[in-house]
């Protein structure tokens, strides 16, 4: 007893007064010193032992040096409660052995509240079930792994809220078992960030829509006012055979006739203007390619005479179906349509001829593709088209392209421009996935 370390003496000597009063093995933890001085963790263990006659006869005892386990352990414990995420280990049963400060700061719970009680009491009841059999195929073979990333990941805190995580996983190999270490972050702060990012581009998005509408404000004024220049006329003329005696009511018949059908174009004119100015989210649903080209080319058709550009539909028949928004898509041809007319503006009256096409492209993708006869791109700013705030006009923002770019990414496309091989100009292509293909 003169070599044990002052501070465990006490403690030790109980152990062993106990276990030889009731003649039971023991295993007794404490500091012992060396020859050279140094206090060493060791532990002691004894048995009984006794002769043939069963008479007691004292201890067999070994010492097992623990001094590194012991500062190994240590180091450990403090990796673990320095970590600014939460950390739980646990063992196969599914029981938390281990967790450090944060993981009460995330839960709300005390430590004591957590150690030796199931890891399943920071999950949310409805998934619960499945954590037995995830445990099990983590051990049967245990490797790091993450959970959750991309991915709804929810865990559960001691008042009932639940909140978004990611969760690292490590097998930990000690001499008894082989435990789990899992790293737990709190995304709440990402997940708002991202929910505030995808809101602002929504906003960018309805902002140069409505911007691109803007451009069509002479053709959409022109188109108006043929209908209401005719219901106008129709409205003076009916006047005056009203006035007649007796009146011409067959003839007031006709006009108010014609008077609806001026009125129905003049409320397509609006509808279509409006389905494209509304503010929306993105809305994927089945969508033919082919009737949001024709939805566009209704609305620039005026625009497009005023600017005696002629414009070639190529429309493939029996595309398979597309997961998009209508909306969003058309704002990309719209786009693609006005910057390629742009482009043709100060070409001959015959080399103002705008192509639009679709087509299925030998990958099984809807392509959808529209070539201007302009002068081309200049090949040092192809790269650069579809990035934020570059443009090639003189007045440009350079956001069309790069919220078209958007726009098609979300909708899991692909999207480039490139120079004509002949005859001049640049053509705009966009593919996207069948519906078949999409998730």
């Amino acid at each position: 007893m003169e070599g044990v370390h002052p501070d465990d003496l006490a403690a030790c000597m109980k152990g062993y007064t106990e276990a030889f009063e009731a003649r039971r093995p023991f295993t007794i933890e404490y500091r012992l010193r060396r020859f050279d001085g140094e206090y060493r963790w060791i532990s002691d263990t004894g048995v009984p032992r006794y002769d043939s006659e069963r008479l007691f006869l004292g201890y067999i005892g070994s010492c097992v040096d623990l001094t590194e386990r012991k500062r190994a352990d240590e180091k450990f414990r403090l990796t673990v409660e320095a970590s600014p995420n939460g950390i739980v280990l646990v063992n196969r049963e599914g029981r938390m052995v281990l967790i450090n400060t944060e993981t009460e700061n995330l839960f709300g719970y005390s430590r004591e509240e957590l150690i030796g009680h199931e890891v399943e009491m920071l999950v949310p009841e409805r998934y619960r079930g499945a954590l037995p059999s995830h445990r099990a195929g983590f051990f049967a073979a245990p490797e790091s792994r993450a959970i959750g990333a991309g991915r709804e990941l929810l865990a559960l805190r001691k008042d009932g809220t639940e909140f978004p995580v990611e969760i690292g996983l490590s097998p930990i190999q000690t001499a008894e078992e082989t435990l789990v270490l899992a790293a737990i972050v709190d995304i709440t702060a990402r997940k708002e960030a991202e929910a505030e990012a995808l809101r602002q581009r929504a906003e960018l998005v309805h902002v140069a829509r409505v911007a691109t509408m803007g451009e069509l404000a002479a053709s959409v004024a022109h188109e108006l006012n043929q209908p209401l220049g005719a219901i106008l006329a129709n409205a003076e003329a009916a006047e005056l055979f009203v006035k007649q005696d007796p009146p011409a009511l067959d003839e007031v018949k006709a006009i108010l006739a014609d008077i609806r059908k001026d009125d129905e174009r003049a409320g397509a004119v609006i509808r279509r203007m409006r389905g494209l100015l509304r503010k929306h989210e993105l809305d994927r649903q089945p969508l033919e390619v082919n009737s949001v080209v024709e939805d566009v080319l209704q609305v620039v058709s005026s625009d497009a005479a005023l600017r005696k550009m002629a414009i070639v539909a190529d429309l493939a028949p029996s595309l398979p179906n597309i997961i998009g928004d209508r909306v969003y898509l058309q704002q990309v041809l719209l786009n693609f349509i006005l910057n390629g007319m742009e482009a043709m503006t100060d070409q001959s009256r015959e080399r103002r001829r705008l192509t639009v096409r679709t087509r299925r492209s030998e990958e099984g993708e809807v392509e959808l593709a529209v070539t201007d006869l302009g002068h081309g791109i200049e090949p040092d700013k192809l790269p650069r088209l579809f990035e934020p705030f570059f443009t090639t006009k003189v007045n440009g923002m350079g956001m069309g392209l790069s919220i078209s770019r958007t726009i098609i990414e979300a909708h899991r496309g692909r999207i480039w421009a490139e120079n004509n091989a002949t005859g001049g100009g640049a053509t705009f292509r966009v593919r996207l996935p069948q519906a078949a293909n999409v998730e």
